[in-house]
């Protein structure tokens, strides 16, 4: 909720590694978003909702690594 963990993707160190349970990563955003019990997802609209499955806090979206090969993902085989 205060962007401890977003901040460090997006202007942490020189190398970043990040792990991500087996139930996180879905096929797009779309999907993602989908999958939460929230205002927004059921009016397919933005609210200002207080909803604890907020995720509109902080979020970011990484498309590319820059510089090169900064940032390592590691999938774990365990939710």
């Amino acid at each position: 909720m205060v962007a401890n963990r977003t901040a460090a993707i997006t202007f942490g160190p020189r190398h970043m590694i990040i792990c991500v349970g087996g139930n996180k990563p879905v096929h797009n955003a779309t999907v993602a978003w989908s999958a939460l019990n929230t205002p927004c997802v059921k009016i397919s609209r933005c609210m200002n909702c207080k909803s604890p499955d907020r995720i509109c806090n902080t979020w970011i979206i990484t498309e590319k690594s820059c510089p090169k090969h900064r940032i390592r993902v590691i999938l774990i085989n365990q939710d």
